[in-house]
């Protein structure tokens, strides 16, 4: 099995709310996520995604996902995607750093991985735990009352931690906090 084509996609996701607010004035209606298919020459094809909060938020952002993945593409085509580690030391070699760009053809093949073992993914690297994974929110820059109801919301949903975003005065912050 090698791989045949590796298509990238761009899809907005709206946040709930309408948008999600930060410090510094920055705010984000949508986050724009790349998303990848790898197809191989036998017909099993596996998904993978990358999306970076926002260009200004970490040193990786939507733009430099997909040119990283322009970069990679070349470098995988003809290759067994069920060499999973040395896939890696291919991407590495071609790109050092990226790991955003990465990360979607990680997920990829993996994904793939799982489909042609007919097995979970989690089962190939190591199995369940079977213990609950705590999930953490993430609660815009808002009025103090109105993070105070976004955080019941979460709790209400089975959150037990919640990333409060902050940024304009001390005063207000302390508030929100």
């Amino acid at each position: 099995m090698e791989i045949a084509r590796i298509t990238v996609y761009q899809a907005d996701l709206p946040v709930p709310g309408g948008a999600y607010h930060m410090s510094g004035g920055r705010s984000y209606p949508a986050l724009d996520t790349t998303l990848v298919k790898l197809e191989t020459d036998k017909g099993v094809t596996g998904w993978g995604e990358s999306c970076p909060f926002g260009p200004v938020y970490l040193p990786a952002h939507a733009l430099g996902v997909r040119s990283g993945l322009a970069e990679l593409a070349p470098h995988l085509i003809g290759r067994d995607p069920t060499a999973v580690e040395r896939l890696n030391e291919v991407m590495d070699a071609a790109l050092p750093g990226h790991l955003h760009a990465k990360s979607a053809l990680d997920l990829a093949l993996w994904d793939i991985a799982g489909k042609r073992a007919e097995r979970p993914v989690c089962e190939i690297m190591g199995g369940r735990t079977g213990r609950a994974i705590d999930l953490v929110s993430s609660v815009s820059c808002e009025t103090p009352e109105r993070m105070v109801e976004i955080v019941a919301r979460f709790r209400a949903e089975g959150y037990r931690a919640h990333s409060l975003k902050v940024g304009t005065t001390v005063d207000e912050d302390l508030a929100r906090i």
